[in-house]
């Protein structure tokens, strides 16, 4: 029998042992710590699927689980030899001491490089596990540079048609936040993505992979397609900006309804005097009308309130790429809301559901301090894509003014 090697690894999180037993047995619970894709099902011989955006994944069931004491599995993986793994959890003084054990591990020199990087993932892997349980924070994303990109979406045929590239694979961006790396670098609305600093960033996974291989002040090259130009272009990547998050229901929906008050102002001044007819104008058939932006902020409140439940619930949604904008929705919304004035109240309504759900989140939620962290960090940047949108209403509006 050939010669095995295991790795060994122990924390003590400062949590109770069936807090600690969900991050490691519940599929959105895992990716908030660990893989970027997980799917479980938590009993005797229920699969464990987990994958990263580098393309790695392991697929296997679990073995015989011991609720919040003992998880363990089979680590099965392509390309490599079965190993597995095996948790304990032994709760002490309201903490729980948690050692990992991977074991059957190959020791020949050609598995080196195989065994070099499941111990360095374990290793980072179980830092963020406490880092998020502790303080809530996912450390893969509060290392990760920021590109500051806004409105954007992978390529089709139809948009590289459109746009006039060569290219149908990338991520076509719709504009840039000023002062972060994609402007500084040059980067420009229509833009489309495809590598940054050598790796494929061709797709949104592929992006935020690139991304999580360096750390801000890392310089790099991005390479985009402009029209029929391929360009490469220096930068420089920025660190992500983390605003305080406040850890009382109250406090956040007042942090919340303080970006749309701010967002509304603006909003109100630009549309002052503004007619349906001029609202429902398109420079072009893809361009958005104003109230084709007022439908997709509606809309994006509206999957905000799904997004909530399921976090609530630990119960979220996984996707294969990241959703795009559907007309087939802005349709929907026009049939029910066909003016303008019905849209702008309709988008108070939805604001009004936020900011109702924010305040009456639970404690227990607020107490899972990682999912309650991912969902506040998100929510409290949407002055970044309302403002985007906001200047996507003020060209149109000057589109309309300018037309013959």
């Amino acid at each position: 029998m050939a010669k095995t090697h295991t790795l060994s690894y122990k924390r003590i999180i400062k949590a109770p042992s069936s807090d600690v037993y969900r991050y490691f047995t519940n599929s959105s619970l895992l990716r908030e710590w660990f893989s970027d894709t997980a799917h479980t099902q938590p009993r005797k011989g229920g699969r464990v699927y987990l994958a990263w955006n580098d393309g790695y994944y392991m697929s296997s069931t679990f073995g015989a689980l011991v609720e919040n004491k003992k998880i363990n599995y089979t680590w099965t993986a392509p390309n490599e030899p079965p190993s597995k793994v095996l948790i304990t959890l032994k709760e002490r003084d309201g903490s729980t001491v948690v050692s990992v054990s991977h074991s059957g591990l190959p020791t020949d020199r050609k598995s080196a490089k195989l065994v070099k990087g499941i111990d360095s993932g374990w290793k980072s892997a179980l830092e963020n596990l406490q880092s998020v349980i502790e303080t809530g924070e996912d450390m893969r994303f509060t290392m990760r540079p920021m590109l500051g990109i806004t409105g954007f979406e992978e390529m089709n045929k139809e948009i590289a048609a459109r746009l006039g590239v060569s290219v149908t694979e990338g991520i076509r961006i719709g504009g840039t936040v000023e002062g972060m790396s994609a402007a500084k670098a040059g980067l420009k609305g229509d833009d489309v993505v495809v590598s940054i600093g050598g790796k494929k960033a061709d797709t949104f996974p592929s992006l935020t992979n690139a991304l999580q291989q360096h750390r801000a002040g890392d310089e790099v090259k991005v390479v985009i397609h402009r029209g029929k130009e391929k360009m490469t272009l220096p930068m420089k990547l920025s660190k992500r900006p983390l605003p305080d998050i406040p850890w009382t229901a109250n406090d956040f929906a007042a942090g919340v309804k303080k970006l749309f008050d701010s967002f509304d102002v603006e909003l109100e001044k630009s549309l002052n005097g503004v007619t349906d007819e001029q609202a429902s104008y398109r420079s072009t058939e893809n361009e958005w009308s104003i109230k084709d932006v007022l439908a997709h902020l509606i809309i994006s409140e509206r999957d905000n309130q799904g997004f909530l439940t399921e976090s609530i619930q630990s119960a979220q949604r996984s996707y294969d790429n990241f959703p795009s904008n559907s007309e087939i929705r802005h349709k929907a919304i026009f049939a029910a809301h066909p003016t303008l004035k019905e849209l702008l109240a309709e988008w108070k309504r939805a604001q009004r559901e936020i900011l109702a759900m924010c305040e009456a989140l639970p404690a227990e939620f607020i107490a899972r301090k990682g999912s309650y962290w991912l969902y506040a960090y998100g929510t409290l940047q949407g002055n970044i894509h309302m403002n985007d949108h906001l200047r996507q209403i003020q060209k149109s509006l000057e589109q309309v003014k300018n037309k013959k």
